[in-house]
């Protein structure tokens, strides 16, 4: 007995399997009777694997895997199929199920629990935990409350309107990573509310959200309109100038983790607020050199030269490059907007003279599977060549 245990994953594998079971089959009956055994079993192979690249492939696919056995078990259970003369049969049929459906769901508890780091983030929930997770995790967010006094209060409100949306409106969609990632961000917007009552000079939820990336349209906005907030209650330009560096500053010292991010598919809140807050540097640069001509705009002052860096590459191909190099922090500035602007004033892309910035930051942006493909290619020809002496 003790060596079917050992294979035991790959009997709860072949049971789910087959989909259609006899009444006398070993594996329907042990199923039944030694889930605790099967599980206890299971856990203990997982361990075994002592490869770090193998456990990880293994447990991606068996979390994939499990959420759909879990799917499809739980549908089973729930809307059972009844055949005639096979009552008894389907009964414990169902009742196997119960069983094999426990199982999946207590290996699939503990793999979150001890190998999170191994599992795909994009991996969707099960639907029967979706209401059960969202729920909790509102229920999390619903009880952290700010002050009215407390410069916070608002933005708070914000974040959470827009997790509330977010986990109504995709259901579909959520995901293991999204769950660990609101979880984490609970745990440190809790932590800067009690320190924030013993220093004045702690971490405040604006840093917080900055460092996790929290980049939903509602909370990024309202952060720009504190900035401009903020600048309107100085008047000389030169100062509005200063306060706005300030602001840069202090966006670009907020160590971000880029682990996490609340939309995958949006531009990062630092990389937003950078962007946003160099172009109205720029513009009070120019009006205070346009209007008073004792501040020349360090832009405006500058030689530029008519070389341009001639290349057999496509715009989209250049801008995938550019992707990969930001990517892999090979270009250390992280202002994307500056270096796409220069890259398009001084490259002849294969077809065009001159490079439109806007089109190049939104391929930037958007890269198609066809671009990367022809990328690689091009990438494994460089890998080929430096195999050689130079």
């Amino acid at each position: 007995m003790q060596d079917c245990f050992d294979n035991s994953l790959e009997l709860l594998l072949e049971f789910l399997q087959k989909r259609e079971v006899k009444e006398s089959e070993w594996n329907y009956q042990q199923i039944q009777l030694n889930s605790e055994k099967i599980t206890t079993a299971i856990y203990r192979q997982l361990y075994s694997i002592e490869d770090e690249s193998t456990k990880q492939s293994f447990i991606r696919n068996l979390h994939a895997r499990l959420v759909w056995e879990i799917d499809y078990s739980s549908k089973i259970v729930s809307h059972p199929v009844r055949k005639e003369n096979s009552k008894k049969f389907n009964n414990k049929l169902i009742e196997t199920q119960k069983s094999a459906l426990n199982i999946l769901e207590n290996l699939l508890n503990f793999i979150l629990e001890n190998f999170s780091d191994y599992c795909d983030w994009q991996q969707k929930l099960p639907v029967k935990f979706r209401e059960e997770f969202t729920g909790v995790i509102m229920a999390k967010f619903n009880m952290l409350s700010f002050s009215e006094n407390d410069l916070d209060s608002i933005l708070f409100e914000k974040v959470k309107t827009s997790i509330k949306k977010k986990l109504e409106e995709n259901q579909y969609k959520i995901t293991y990573g999204l769950t660990i990632y609101l979880d984490k961000l609970f745990q440190e917007i809790e932590k800067i509310r009690v320190v924030n009552r013993e220093y004045s000079h702690s971490v405040s939820l604006k840093d917080i959200l900055i460092a996790f990336n929290f980049n939903s349209l509602t909370v990024v906005h309202y952060l720009v309109s504190t900035i401009v907030e903020d600048v309107k209650k100085i008047e000389p330009v030169k100062d509005k100038i200063e306060r706005l560096n300030l602001w840069f500053k202090q966006v670009n010292q907020v160590p971000v983790n880029s682990t996490y991010s609340f939309s995958e598919s949006r531009e990062g809140v630092r990389q937003y607020l950078n962007n946003w807050i160099q172009e109205e540097i720029q513009f009070n640069e120019k009006s205070l050199f346009l209007f008073s001509g004792s501040y020349p705009s360090p832009l405006l002052e500058s030689k530029r030269s008519n070389f341009k860096i001639e290349t057999e590459l496509p715009v989209t191909q250049i801008a995938c490059f550019l992707r990969l190099f930001m990517d892999c922090g090979i270009f250390k500035k992280t202002n994307v907007r500056e270096i796409i602007n220069f890259l398009s004033e001084h490259m002849r892309s294969k077809k065009r003279e001159n490079i439109s910035s806007e089109s190049f930051r939104l391929k930037y942006y958007n890269i198609e599977e066809s671009t990367r493909e022809e990328v690689r290619k091009l990438l494994f020809q460089m890998l080929d060549k430096s195999a050689h002496p130079l």
